[in-house]
Parts: structure tokens; C-alpha cells; sequence
């Protein structure tokens, strides 16, 4: 049987925002099976930013590299990151032809543009458990994300922060209609 959400889903793409990370890993494979089982296009971003805060981000390896500019980089290495992922998980075909994108600014503000922009039904993205302390004092990347975007944001831990006690595997915004719409989902 056929509802409105199943032809939203053949035109609202999910969004992973991500960058190379463990929790960013398991951000695109949850995101790529919620595309497959929806059947929504995969939109997979990287937001290219200084990497004073992550400076294992962009290592460089080798001399080709070296003088490389940090855009092509950035492309390099998330490609890299969506076919280790792939090989890791056959199953999830949608990553063999990934459609990418990348945007150069603060993921912070660029991810709710993007996600506008390509008019996605939802955004998942990681979130890398810090200490509570950091946690009470600054808004996580994630949480800027939830409360900034348009559409429903889903939060995935990576699998050892899940297992160690973090409130819960996903943890999804409800934004206005963007809730009612993408409720379907939850079921």
C-alpha cells in the first residue's frame, strides 16, 4: 500500500553530514539503510573547515599530498571513507555510487543550509560522546545541528558509546511539520 511519504521519499533525499570518524561511520551506515528501506536518494556531506580543532582530520600522507590544497583533500578522504565503509558492508549498495558533496565554512551554520538546500526529509549525523563537563559547557556540534535545522536531525553514537551508556542510540529533533511528515519513520 502506497502513502504520501512513500512518494516524498522517491524526492526528499537523507542528508549524512559527517567527517572521519567512528561516529560519522555509523552515522553513514545508519543513514544508508533508512535511504534503502525508504527508498530516498543518500545525500553524503563533508563540510570543509579549518582543522584547528581536529588537526588528525586532514593528515596528509605522502608527498603528493603534501602540497595538495585542503578541498581536494578533504574529497580525497571521503571518498576513501565512503568505500572503506562500502567494503565493510556489501550490503549497503547505495554507497557504491555515493552521490558527495562538499562545502567549504563552520559545519555548525552550513549543514541546516545545506540540508535546505537540498530540501532533505532528515539529517543524520554522529556525535562522539566527550566528557560531561564539555558536555554541560558547550553545545555539541550535534545539538547546534538539532536546534538550527529545519527538518529532523537523527543523532548516532558510534557502537562503543552506544554500549557504554549513552541515553540513546538515536536521538531525533521534532521541527513543526517537518515532525508530522517524517513521523512515518519512526514506526
Amino acid at each position: 500500500m502506497s502513502s504520501p511519504l512513500d512518494a516524498e521519499s522517491s524526492v526528499q533525499p537523507i542528508l549524512v553530514a559527517m567527517d572521519f570518524g567512528e561516529a560519522a561511520r555509523a552515522a553513514l551506515i545508519s543513514a544508508a539503510r533508512l535511504a534503502i528501506s525508504t527508498g530516498a536518494p543518500l545525500k553524503i556531506l563533508h563540510v570543509v573547515h579549518d582543522p584547528g580543532d581536529q588537526p588528525h582530520c586532514y593528515e596528509r600522507k605522502g608527498d603528493a599530498e603534501a602540497i595538495m590544497p585542503i578541498a581536494d583533500l578533504a574529497a580525497r578522504r571521503l571518498q576513501e571513507f565512503v568505500l572503506e565503509t562500502y567494503l565493510g558492508n556489501p550490503d549497503l549498495h547505495i554507497l557504491q555510487t555515493p552521490d558527495t558533496l562538499l562545502v567549504c565554512g563552520l559545519p555548525a551554520t552550513r549543514i541546516p543550509e545545506v540540508a535546505s538546500l537540498v530540501d532533505a526529509r532528515r539529517v543524520v549525523m554522529g556525535h562522539t560522546k566527550t566528557n560531561g563537563i564539555w558536555d554541560k559547557l558547550f553545545a555539541s556540534l550535534s545539538e547546534r545541528v538539532v536546534h538550527s535545522c529545519g527538518v529532523p536531525v537523527s543523532v548516532v553514537y558510534a557502537e562503543g558509546e552506544a554500549a557504554a551508556g549513552a541515553e540513546a542510540r538515536y536521538r531525533d529533533s521534532r521541527v513543526g511539520a517537518a515532525a508530522g511528515r517524517d513521523a512515518a519513520l519512526d514506526h
